[in-house]
């Protein structure tokens, strides 16, 4: 349906804390892209494309001290940078 619209809006959920639930990231992911998160924004889809990205916005550790999480720090910072690249790439996509 974005097809008949000139432009569009774009719903882009940044799932943040990635690196505290990413062993779960089926769940999550399926949580926000087909449960209740979805439904909340049930019809939004007719007129925005609606995404779900993982993120973790925290680079080095919190308040300087070590935490035992499944993510290292390369997987965060290209985390960010794959999420810019999302962001650039619905930037200039059309439909």
């Amino acid at each position: 349906m974005l097809t008949q619209l000139s432009f569009y809006f774009i719903i882009l959920s940044s799932l943040n804390k990635a690196d505290i639930w990413y062993e779960k990231k089926e769940a999550v992911m399926n949580y926000y892209l087909c449960g209740e998160y979805a439904h909340a924004l049930n019809g939004m889809e007719r007129c925005c494309k609606v995404v779900a990205f993982p993120f973790c916005s925290i680079i080095s550790p919190f308040c300087g001290k070590p935490m035992m999480l499944i993510m290292s720090e390369k997987d965060k910072i290209a985390m960010h940078q794959d999420l810019f690249v999302e962001i650039q790439k619905l930037s200039f996509e059309k439909e």
